[in-house]
C-alpha cells in the first residue's frame, strides 16, 4: 500500500523472509520473523558501540598522526591492487614510523592494512546508517512507549515478545527508556500499563474499524494468547514502524505456498487493513502448487476484494489506496537461455544453438534447472574444455546430448552429490534436515566427530566455503548464516541417504539442536529437534525424554498462539509417554501433559478425543485438586456434545459436593435468600459491581 512520499524516494529498505517445505513444522511466523529481524537490525542502534572499539588503530595518536596513518593504509592497499597512487611523504613508511608512545606502531603488513581499512569502511557505513536511522529510532521508541496497546508493561508488549522473539531487543530498549523516564519523573509512571480498547487514545484511534482489543482478547497470561490478540498487537507495532520510517519499505515473502496457517492469517489481516502506509508487500509463490483450495488462495482473493473496493476512494488524508496486482513470472525464453549458455562457455549464441535447443527442451527455461543441466554435461564429459584449442566443445549430436541429461532435476543434483567429497556430502545432507539457516558454530557441533570424518572443527569452515562454491549452500553476509541453496537440493540430499543412516543422523542433529535452544532467537532448534525425533521409529529413541521435548515445544507453540501446532505436539508427547516407562510413574509430568492435552482438545472442539484423556486423569489422579481440570472439561464436553445443560448442572453439583459444597439442584426461595444474605456479608453491603 502506498503511503506518504519519502524525501529519499530513491532509497528503500527491503526486508525479506522465505518459507520452506518444513515451515509448518518449525516455529510459526518463520518468514515474517526473518523479515522483522532484518528490520530491527536496520533501525535499532547497536549496543556496546564506542569510539574506542571503532578506532582501535588510532588509540593515543594526535589528529596529524591519524591522518598519516590513514594515508599510509590507503597507499599500501592501492599499491597491492595496482591502482596508481600519487606519491605522498606519508604514504610509504609513515604508518610504522609515527611517534605515539606504546600505541605508535599500528600496521606492519599489507594484510593488516587491508583488514583495518575494511574495518574503517565498515565503521563509516555503520555510522552513516546509524545517523540516518537515529531520528526514526527515536520516533519509533517514543510511539511504542506511548502506545496504549504495546507500551512497556502491557499485555500487547508481552504478546509481541512471545510471538516474535526477534523483537525482544527492540522492545527491551523501549523498556529501558521507559524506566529512565519514570526515574526522571520521581517514580511516577505517565501512563497506565494496561491494554485499552482500540479507538481510545492517539495511537489506537487511527483504526477504529479493525476491531476492539480489551482484556477479553489479550489476557495477561501470554501462554493462552489468542490469534486475534497477536494480530492486533503486531498491526499496532508495524503501523508505528512503517509510518515513521524515513524511507519506503518493501516487505518480501517468498514461497508462500509453504506458509503455515498463522502466517497466512497474519498476512491476510495486514493486507486487508487500509491504514498501513509507506510499505509495499511482495508475495511470491508457485502458481502450480496454489489452487483454489489452498489457504493462500483465499488470502489473495480477500486482499484483492478489500483493496479493489477502496481503490478508487480517498481517505480523510486525501491519500490513494493501492490495489493488489498479480504478476506472472514465466520461465526464460530460448533466446535468453542461449545468451546465458553462450556467456558460460564463451561462445556466440549462434555457435551454441544446438546445445541451447537440447538444454531448453529438458529444462523449459527454468534457470535453476539450466545451471544444473550444464553442470551434468560437464561431469559426464559431454561438454568439455579443450586444452589444445582453449575453448569449450561438445562432440555429440542432439540425441546423445539429451541422453546425457536427466529429465528430473532431483536426479541431476543426486549425480552432483555423488561426485562431491564424502565429508561435503554428509554436511549438505545434514543441513537438508534443518529448515532454518545455521551459523557455523552449530554446524561445527553437528559435524565434529569420527562419524562425519571431521577431527578438526576448522575443516568445517573450509567445507562450507567449498560447498558454497559448488552452489549447494548459500551464505548470508548480513546474518552470517548458511542454508541450503534451493529446495530441490534439499529434496535430493534427503533422498540420497539410506533410511538406516538417516535415523542416526537425525538423532545426532537433534542432540545438538536440543542443547542450543536456550535463547529466544533459537526456539526453532527445539521445534526441529522434536520433529526429527518424532519421525524416527520409537524403538530408536527414549520415549520418555521425547515426551518431555514434545511438551516443551508445545508450550512454545502455545505462547505464539499456534493452537493447532500445540495440539499436535501434545498428542505426540502423550503417545510417547504411553509407550515409555515413566507413564504415571513420573506423576507430576504425566498429569501436566494430560491436563494440557485435555484443554487443547476441548478448545479446538475435539470433544471425542478429549474424553479418553479425561477418563485417564480421573482414574489415575491422586487427589481431588488434581482431578479438577478433568472434571471441569468433562462437564464442558458433555454440554457441548449433547446441548443438555441439565446433565451438566447435575454433574457440576456432584463435583461441588466432593469439595464440600451441597448445591441444591432445585433451590427453594429460602435457599436463594440464604445465599443472598451470605453474599451481602461477604461484600459488606458494597454494590455487586
Amino acid at each position: 500500500s502506498t503511503g506518504k512520499s519519502s524525501k529519499h524516494s530513491s532509497s528503500v529498505l527491503c526486508i525479506s523472509g522465505k518459507y520452506n517445505e518444513q515451515s509448518s513444522a518449525v516455529a510459526p511466523f518463520s518468514a515474517i520473523s526473518q523479515a522483522l529481524e532484518k528490520m530491527v537490525f536496520e533501525i535499532v542502534p547497536r549496543e556496546n558501540e564506542s569510539s574506542k572499539e571503532n578506532t582501535t588503530t588510532c588509540v593515543g595518536l594526535t589528529d596529524e598522526q591519524k591522518s598519516k596513518a590513514t594515508k599510509g593504509l590507503a597507499s599500501k592497499v592501492m599499491q597491492k591492487v595496482g591502482f596508481p597512487f600519487i606519491a605522498d611523504p606519508y604514504s610509504a613508511d609513515a604508518v610504522t614510523n609515527v611517534e605515539g608512545g606504546e600505541n605508535s606502531e599500528i600496521i606492519n603488513t599489507k594484510e593488516e592494512s587491508e583488514h583495518h581499512l575494511q574495518q574503517s569502511r565498515n565503521t563509516a557505513c555503520d555510522e552513516s546508517r546509524r545517523q540516518n536511522n537515529y531520528v526514526c529510532w527515536e520516533s519509533v521508541r517514543h510511539e511504542i512507549r506511548n502506545s496504549p496497546i504495546i507500551q512497556p508493561g502491557t499485555d500487547g508488549n508481552k504478546i509481541l515478545r512471545g510471538a516474535f522473539p526477534v523483537l525482544i531487543p527492540l522492545l527491551e530498549r523501549c523498556e529501558l527508556s521507559e524506566t529512565k523516564s519514570i526515574l526522571k519523573n520521581g517514580g511516577r509512571k505517565s501512563r497506565a500499563g494496561s491494554i485499552v480498547r482500540r479507538g481510545s487514545g492517539s495511537s489506537a484511534g487511527r483504526r477504529g474499524s479493525t476491531g476492539n482489543v480489551g482484556r477479553e482478547e489479550i489476557s495477561g497470561n501470554v501462554g493462552g494468547t489468542s490469534d486475534y490478540a497477536i494480530k492486533e498487537s503486531t498491526l499496532e507495532f508495524l503501523s508505528i514502524v512503517f509510518r515513521l520510517l524515513k524511507k519506503p519499505l518493501i516487505l518480501s515473502l517468498d514461497d508462500l505456498q509453504w506458509a503455515d496457517r498463522l502466517s497466512l492469517e497474519m498476512l491476510q489481516f495486514l493486507l486487508c487493513d487500509r491504514e498501513l502506509e509507506n510499505v509495499m508487500v511482495v508475495c511470491s509463490f508457485r502458481s502450480n502448487e496454489v489452487d483454489e483450495d489452498h489457504p493462500f488462495f483465499k488470502v489473495m482473493v480477500d486482499a484483492e476484494n478489500v483493496r479493489d473496493r477502496i481503490h478508487s476512494t480517498k481517505d480523510e488524508g486525501n491519500r490513494d489506496i493501492a490495489s493488489v496486482q498479480r504478476i506472472d513470472l514465466y520461465n526464460l525464453s530460448p533466446a535468453i537461455i542461449g545468451n546465458f549458455i553462450s556467456d558460460c562457455i564463451r561462445k556466440e549464441p549462434d555457435e551454441v544453438a544446438t546445445l541451447t535447443e537440447v538444454v531448453y527442451q529438458k529444462t523449459m527455461g527454468n534457470i535453476f534447472f539450466v545451471k544444473h543441466a550444464i553442470e551434468e554435461l560437464v561431469r559426464k564429459n559431454a561438454l568439455y574444455y579443450d586444452m589444445m584449442s582453449f575453448e569449450w566443445q561438445w562432440s555429440v549430436d542432439k540425441v546423445q546430448l539429451s541422453n546425457f541429461m536427466s529429465d528430473d532435476v532431483v536426479e541431476t543434483i543426486k549425480g552432483k552429490l555423488q561426485e562431491l567429497p564424502l565429508p561435503m556430502q554428509k554436511m549438505v545432507i545434514a543441513m537438508s534436515y534443518i529448515p532454518n539457516a545455521l551459523d557455523a558454530s552449530i554446524l561445527k557441533k553437528i559435524m565434529h566427530g569420527e562419524e562425519f570424518c571431521m577431527e578438526e572443527e576448522g575443516e568445517v569452515t573450509t567445507l562450507l566455503q567449498e560447498a558454497s562454491n559448488e552452489g549447494m549452500i548459500i551464505y548470508s553476509v548480513e546474518n552470517q548464516t548458511y542454508n541450503i541453496a534451493h529446495d530441490r537440493i534439499r529434496q535430493a540430499s534427503r533422498e540420497f541417504m539410506a533410511i538406516e543412516e538417516r535415523d542416526d543422523l537425525l538423532i545426532r542433529i537433534s542432540q545438538v539442536l536440543s542443547t542450543v535452544r536456550q535463547t529466544s532467537q533459537s526456539e526453532w532448534c527445539l521445534y526441529v529437534a522434536v520433529d526429527n525425533l518424532n519421525s524416527i521409529p520409537p524403538e530408536k529413541t527414549d520415549q520418555g525424554d521425547l515426551a518431555k521435548l514434545n511438551f516443551q515445544a508445545s508450550k512454545l507453540a502455545q505462547k505464539r498462539g499456534a493452537a493447532t501446532r500445540e495440539n499436535e505436539l501434545l498428542r505426540r508427547g502423550q503417545k510417547c509417554l504411553e509407550r515409555s516407562e515413566i507413564h504415571w510413574k513420573e506423576y507430576e509430568f504425566t498429569l501436566h501433559i494430560y491436563n494440557a492435552a485435555i484443554v487443547s482438545e476441548y478448545s479446538l472442539g475435539h470433544l471425542t478425543d478429549a474424553m479418553p484423556l479425561i477418563e485417564a486423569v480421573l482414574e489415575n489422579a491422586r487427589s481431588l485438586d488434581d482431578k479438577f481440570i478433568a472434571h471441569l472439561n468433562k462437564v464442558l464436553c458433555q454440554c457441548e456434545a449433547t446441548r443438555d445443560y441439565d446433565i451438566g448442572t447435575e454433574e457440576c453439583a456432584k463435583v461441588l459436593k466432593m469439595y464440600g459444597y451441597d448445591f441444591p439442584l432445585s433451590p427453594t426461595k429460602a435457599d436463594i435468600m440464604k445465599e443472598e444474605v451470605l453474599l451481602n456479608i461477604v461484600l459488606r453491603n458494597r454494590p455487586y459491581s
